[in-house]
C-alpha cells in the first residue's frame, strides 16, 4: 500500500464565513507557526499563574515584519496581516469591523496551535470559551487526570455500597465501629 499524495485530501487552510463571505486563511509558514505556539503557550502559563520561563517556555523570539505588505501601522495590525494573509486585505476591503478581524485572528491563532476542531468550537461559541477549555484543547489531560477530575468520591475516602436495590447500609471512614 502506497501513501496517497497529501494534497489530495489535506486542506491546510481555514475557511471562515462572515456575513455570507467565506475568507480563506492559508496555513502559516514555519516561523509564524512556531512563534504563535510559543506565544499562546506563554500566555496560558501566565493565565494559570505560572512563570512562562519555568513552564518550559524560553524567550519568545521576535517575529519579523519585513516588506511593504506590513505597513498598517500598529504591531497588532501587522500581526493580523501576517496571520491572515490575503484574507486581511479582503476583510478590510469588505469593511469587516475591527472587532471581527481581531476575533478572526484569535480563532486563527487557536487553529494554528490546537487544530481545526478547537478553533471551530471557539468560533461557534463567539469567543466565549473559558481559558481553561482553551488550555485543555491545546494540552488535553491524560486519562489518569480525567479520571481524577471526574472521581465521585474525594481522595482518601472509601465507602461500601450494596448491590442495586439492596438495603445494605453504606459505611464510610467517618463512621466509627465499636470494638
Amino acid at each position: 500500500m502506497a501513501f496517497a499524495d497529501l494534497s489530495e485530501f489535506f486542506d491546510d487552510a481555514l475557511h471562515l464565513p462572515i456575513s455570507g463571505v467565506v475568507y480563506d486563511i492559508r496555513s502559516p509558514d514555519h516561523e509564524l507557526g512556531l512563534w504563535v505556539t510559543a506565544l499562546v503557550s506563554a500566555g496560558l502559563s501566565i493565565e494559570q499563574g505560572i512563570d512562562p520561563t519555568l513552564a518550559g517556555n524560553k524567550d519568545i523570539p521576535q517575529l519579523r515584519f519585513e516588506g511593504d505588505e506590513y505597513d498598517d501601522g500598529s504591531d497588532e495590525a501587522k500581526l493580523y496581516q501576517r496571520l491572515l494573509g490575503d484574507a486581511y486585505a479582503k476583510m478590510r476591503a469588505d469593511n469587516v469591523s475591527w472587532p471581527k478581524i481581531k476575533f478572526v485572528a484569535e480563532v486563527t491563532m487557536l487553529w494554528i496551535v490546537a487544530g481545526e476542531p478547537a478553533a471551530e468550537r471557539h468560533w461557534n461559541a463567539g469567543g466565549a470559551a473559558d481559558p481553561k477549555a482553551i488550555a485543555q484543547a491545546i494540552n488535553p489531560p491524560n486519562r489518569a487526570a480525567r479520571r481524577r477530575a471526574t472521581a465521585s468520591t474525594p481522595t482518601g475516602s472509601a465507602s461500601t455500597t450494596g448491590r442495586p436495590g439492596s438495603t445494605k447500609a453504606i459505611r464510610s471512614p467517618s463512621t466509627s465501629r465499636k470494638a
